[in-house]
């Protein structure tokens, strides 16, 4: 990163915007110059999710039991991995400071990067006088909806309202912090209330189908599918329970057409593509309360918002996932108006259309006269940044030589 930016700056002396997005690393070199020349013209910088929250052991940013570190670590090495990782926020954070304007991808990781890095806040303080939070823009993803699986909702109903043949669908990486293990509890509760029920009608119960990206050359990819097999079978739902690792592109239209509803188990996550995609195929989706899915899905129109926290003993997240899906299990009509609706939501609020609109004006009036005001950067500070990357590097090289060794 900090190669290509150095390079794309001497490229490109005379380019009005840089616009770098994972790693903010980079910024201070875009932005140095002498005070004739204070570097790039505007520096933006978008952030998907802090690097910081982003850690083995965690839910984006919150710690869980589901994350264990493999072997136990010796002290030396602990210690040696806890200066690291201080190393590394705190450049995180000090190299944020130097973009023009930071976007984020939702109202959710705006929060959260103002909660993960207080001295960033202090710092936007002192630059904005006017307005404070003119420096943190939400920017929701550029998606080409040319790309997305267009509804059909003819044979939609036919599936649900008729045939009865519209499963729930998850579809999720086989990854851990997916949380998909509370929708097979949901599914067995849902499976008995269902079948105990006075109000339940003649048809069979729908199926639920469990797919997304697998890579059978993945560790927790592999241990993650047989333990959610394994819980199905303890659950008794392994007759009712379908897993499609890795589907190809028309089985998956396929599936986000003809859903009763797709269920969107991710805890914190950060914005949610899947969601999206689903409301677009004409697919009521029932997702958790929490992260992306709080700003894509009209809670009681386009969706369902459920309480959901797998960290959280007080919340009966599998009863609360097994309530919302009844809903829509005995009165499938609403499914299918959620589903038309939630269609029209995407094409209006999300897309390229509404995307250009907004960076338009984000470049134009925000970043762009910011980068003018930019104060020269003296040289202290660039000291103190390039003794710092030294610092991570010699830290990573004494981590990798002590596990060599040990």
């Amino acid at each position: 990163m900090l190669y290509l930016s150095f390079f794309a700056r001497l490229t490109y002396p005379h380019a009005d915007v840089f616009v770098l997005d994972v790693l903010p690393t980079p910024i201070p070199f875009l932005t140095w110059g002498l005070k004739t020349n204070g570097g790039a013209k505007c520096v933006i910088y978008y952030c998907h999710f802090p690097d910081k929250l982003l850690t083995r052991d965690t839910i984006n940013g919150v710690l869980s039991d589901n994350f264990h570190r493999k072997g136990k670590q010796s002290s030396i090495n602990k210690t040696l991995k806890q200066y690291y990782r201080y190393m590394m926020d705190s450049i995180e954070e000090w190299s944020m400071s130097f973009a023009d304007l930071t976007c984020v991808n939702s109202n959710f990781t705006r929060t959260e990067v103002l909660k993960a890095f207080p001295k960033l806040v202090s710092h936007n303080k002192k630059k904005e006088k006017e307005d404070r939070n003119n420096s943190m823009q939400v920017l929701y993803p550029a998606i080409d909806l040319n790309k997305f699986i267009q509804p059909d909702f003819k044979s939609k109903t036919k599936f649900i309202l008729h045939e009865n043949n519209a499963p729930i669908v998850s579809l999720n990486r086989f990854e851990r912090k997916k949380n998909i293990e509370v929708l097979l509890e949901a599914y067995a509760i849902l499976f008995n209330e269902y079948n105990t029920s006075k109000n339940k009608s003649s048809k069979s119960f729908p199926p639920l189908i469990i797919s997304g990206g697998y890579d059978p050359r993945n560790q927790e990819n592999l241990e993650y599918l047989q333990e959610l097999k394994q819980l199905a079978s303890s659950l008794n739902i392994d007759k009712y329970t379908q897993f499609r690792p890795s589907i190809s592109d028309e089985e998956r239209a396929s599936l986000l057409q003809s859903a009763l509803c797709v269920v969107y188990t991710p805890h914190r996550e950060h914005f949610g593509i899947v969601p999206l995609e689903a409301m677009y195929a004409g697919s009521a989706v029932v997702a958790g309360k929490s992260g992306g899915p709080m700003e894509t899905v009209i809670d009681g129109q386009t969706g369902i918002l459920v309480d959901m926290n797998p960290g959280d003993d007080s919340i009966n997240s599998p009863q609360n996932l097994a309530n919302a899906i009844y809903d829509l299990l005995v009165d499938p009509e609403k499914a299918i108006t959620m589903g038309r609706k939630g269609h029209d939501h995407v094409k209006e609020k999300f897309g390229l259309n509404p995307f250009r609109k907004q960076w338009k004006e984000i470049v134009l009036n925000k970043a762009i006269p910011r980068g003018a005001k930019r104060k020269y950067i003296n040289s202290r500070r660039q000291m103190k940044f390039s003794l710092s990357v030294l610092l991570i590097l010699f830290l990573a090289k004494i981590i990798r030589f002590y596990n060599k060794s040990h």
